[in-house]
């Protein structure tokens, strides 16, 4: 996917709010494991006004659940454009199947907590010193979103999607590996 080291540039504005010591340091390193990823996740382009801004993934772990990512550069930030294009994706994923999404987050990244909320995703408990930032543990967050609770937010939404500027698109050569158990 040659839209990668955009999306590495923009993380790196951010990058201390949602890498951990074990995240790719490098642009090459980067490419290499998003590119690794590809082949076992669906992931969505995030364009408004024909430009691309943000990147939504979903990495299966079992046949009912997996993991959402999200990351949307700096002028897409706010939910206006964020949370219709999480909707949008979020509903193509339920309607392949799934029963329900789960996104991690560190405890003390306040934005990143805020758009999970507004996106539906409810908490489900803090992992303590779950990871390493900086040599230190850190604790985050577990976010999941249920089919059923999504199904029941998405029929009573203020907004629709198509009145905003957020279109999110398929990338069409990602798809999901077949799953059985936790992908490696």
């Amino acid at each position: 996917m040659y839209e990668l080291p955009r999306v590495w540039l923009w993380v790196q504005q951010f990058r201390s709010r949602v890498a951990d010591d074990f995240s790719p340091k490098t642009l090459d390193e980067f490419v290499d494991v998003e590119m690794a990823r590809m082949t076992r996740q669906m992931t969505w382009g995030v364009y408004r006004g024909g430009e691309l801004g943000g990147l939504i993934a979903f990495e299966p772990s079992s046949p009912v659940v997996g993991t959402s990512h999200v990351t949307f550069r700096r002028s897409f930030w706010g939910h206006k454009t964020s949370v219709p294009a999480m909707h949008q994706a979020y509903r193509e994923i339920f309607g392949a199947g799934y029963r329900k999404i789960l996104s991690f987050v560190f405890a003390d990244n306040d934005a990143i907590r805020s758009l999970a909320k507004a996106a539906g995703l409810k908490v489900e408990g803090v992992l303590r010193n779950q990871t390493l930032r900086n040599g230190e543990p850190v604790d985050m967050v577990a976010f999941g979103l249920t089919r059923e609770e999504f199904n029941d937010a998405d029929n009573h939404l203020e907004f629709q999607p198509e009145q905003h500027a957020a279109v999110v698109a398929r990338v069409p050569d990602a798809q999901p590996a077949a799953v059985g158990g936790h992908p490696g």
